[in-house]
């Protein structure tokens, strides 16, 4: 997308003054009403398209829609007709359009052309036919080539026309001569058009534009995080994003003008760039949410995606958890409590196939959006009983259920099979019998009077019969026995 702005702005004779917002796949910009820049823009657009199409078939699509606006409508006068409003709701809409109508003929005959006629295996990561090698096709290999560059501090990505066989590259769209966009750990010389370079400002590069990556990592491997690990071998996978920032980023200024709407992006974009980072390698000072007594400060966590108004993590479960209420609380700080975020979370086994577990979590996150007022989470399976508002996530399900739970247990070495069957019953609890049985169950616990875990007990016992009675407690309760129960799975060697 930042080669795509930089064509755009380049090919129209401007600069990144002219870019009002950039992140999560999406970028507004302003530029000239002439009919040059609409042919270059038409032009731009229909590259781009057959460069995905060639690529990446139906999985990936470029839209692009304009529409012309006054000075006085960006300034939004006369404010009682709103027409800074109506220029983005009128761009939603074309847009909207063309995603109704993806393509044109020559590129659906251009796809219907693709056939595999040498009878390939499919690649062991996409599922594409077509392979270059050792079971991954095209993409998959080169993004395996690409991966350990991303990852090193010094990072730099230049446009240039000419490549030779040793370089880390790829073929871009563009509008006249062929690019390319080089990767490379070294500086890239002089022989380039422009260059990138990640999380710094490089003044020997001419032209270099500095971009934030969000790579937090805490190891290469999955099951390295995995080990040595509390609780049972899963990992955690969150998504979630801003709520509503469609909304925000029209009205969320009493006086609108697009400074402060590029400010505003361009701070939302910092965040999950830069201070998501903090949050998970423990450097950022806050209070921070620890299920066990131990806090770990640095998370075993793998950022896949920060950016824009979303985040997507996978790691260990127990890391996955405390780390999305705290990237909630952080944002939640860092907007004064203006803008709220919804999201997903799935465990998963380590070998599950990413790309499932992706789709699988996005369920999740549609699901807390639903919602009333969104500000929700949804965890472990797509339904309303496991959706809770953050607010409730983490002080009912986690500081008040979860707290007492790992308290009674972790001083009366209580076991776990009293646990499951308290969560059988509960489960269970539209029927009135298993009330009854639940509160024998629990009755049969009690300790000699005499002993020093009686206190506790009665504690215990109070709280759970009370949460039984209330729907919402009791949902809370579940998902608390259900992530405490994971906690201790593992120590039982299941």
């Amino acid at each position: 997308m930042e080669h795509v702005i930089d064509e755009i702005l380049e090919g129209c004779g401007l600069t990144r003054a002219n870019l009002i917002y950039s992140g999560g796949g999406h970028c507004y910009i302003l530029l000239p009403n002439s009919e040059k820049v609409v042919e270059y823009l038409n032009d731009m657009e229909e590259r781009i398209a057959d460069f995905l199409c060639r690529n990446f078939n139906i999985s990936l699509f470029f839209g692009c829609g304009f529409h012309p606006c006054s000075g006085n409508s960006l300034i939004n006068v006369p404010h009682e007709e709103n027409p800074y409003k109506k220029i983005f709701t009128e761009l939603r809409r074309v847009v909207n359009s063309k995603k109704n109508a993806r393509y044109t003929p020559d590129q659906i005959r251009l796809m219907n052309s693709f056939t595999n006629d040498k009878n390939t295996r499919e690649c062991s990561v996409c599922g594409d036919e077509e392979l270059a090698g050792k079971d991954l096709c095209f993409w998959c290999a080169f993004f395996t080539k690409l991966s350990p560059c991303l990852r090193q501090d010094n990072l730099y990505v230049s446009i240039t026309k000419a490549v030779s066989s040793d370089m880390l590259f790829i073929e871009v769209p563009s509008v006249g001569d062929r690019k390319y966009m080089v990767f490379s750990n070294t500086s890239p010389g002089n022989s380039y058009i422009r260059a990138y370079v990640k999380n710094k400002y490089d003044r020997s590069i001419k032209r270099g534009i500095k971009f934030l990556v969000c790579d937090y990592a805490y190891s290469d491997l999955l099951e390295d995080i995995s080990k040595d690990s509390p609780g049972f071998d899963k990992v955690g996978v969150f998504r979630g994003d801003v709520d509503n920032l469609g909304l925000a980023f029209v009205q969320g200024f009493d006086d609108e003008n697009l400074a402060r709407a590029s400010s505003f992006s361009r701070r939302l974009s910092v965040f999950f760039k830069k201070h998501v980072i903090g949050i998970l390698d423990g450097t950022s000072d806050f209070a921070r949410t620890s299920l066990t007594k131990e806090r770990n400060l640095k998370k075993k966590v793998i950022v896949i995606y920060a950016g824009g108004d979303d985040v997507f993590l996978i790691g260990h479960w127990l890391d996955v958890i405390e780390a999305c209420v705290d990237i909630k609380e952080r944002f939640r700080e860092y907007t004064s409590g203006t803008l709220t975020l919804s999201g997903g979370l799935k465990l998963v086994s380590v070998k599950y196939p990413l790309k499932k577990s992706a789709d699988e979590v996005a369920e999740l996150e549609d699901v807390a959006k639903e919602n009333t007022g969104k500000n929700s989470i949804c965890v472990i399976e797509p339904d309303a009983v496991n959706r809770f508002k953050w607010e409730d996530f983490k002080d009912r399900v986690i500081n008040e259920k979860f707290g007492c739970i790992f308290d009674y247990c972790d001083q009366t070495k209580t076991g776990n099979s009293f646990l499951y069957n308290l969560l059988f019953f509960l489960e269970r609890s539209n029927e009135n019998i298993n009330i009854a049985r639940y509160a024998y169950l629990l009755a049969r616990q009690a300790p000699d009077k005499s002993s020093k875990a009686f206190q506790l007990y009665n504690v215990f016992a109070a709280n759970m019969m009370k949460w039984v009675r209330e729907d919402k407690d009791r949902k809370e309760l579940i998902t608390a026995l259900r992530i405490y129960l994971y906690l201790q799975r593992k120590v039982e060697g299941n």
